[in-house]
C-alpha cells in the first residue's frame, strides 16, 4: 500500500524535543495524501500528511 518517498531523518538522537524542515518543493514530491512514521525504541506513531501544491 503506498511506497517509501522520503527518509527525513535516519539516526540515533539524545532525549528531547526536536523539529524538522522538509523542503518539500526541491523533494519533487506531488500533491495529494501522504502518511510519516515516528519510530523511537519505545514508540511508534503513523500521522497523515497533506501536500498541496
Amino acid at each position: 500500500l503506498g511506497r517509501e518517498v522520503a527518509t527525513l531523518i535516519d539516526e540515533k538522537k539524545e532525549a528531547g524535543e526536536y523539529s524538522i524542515r522538509w523542503d518539500v518543493p526541491q523533494s519533487g514530491i506531488p500533491s495529494g495524501v501522504y502518511y510519516y512514521r515516528l519510530l523511537t525504541e519505545t514508540f511508534s506513531d503513523t500521522k497523515k500528511l497533506l501536500i498541496i501544491r
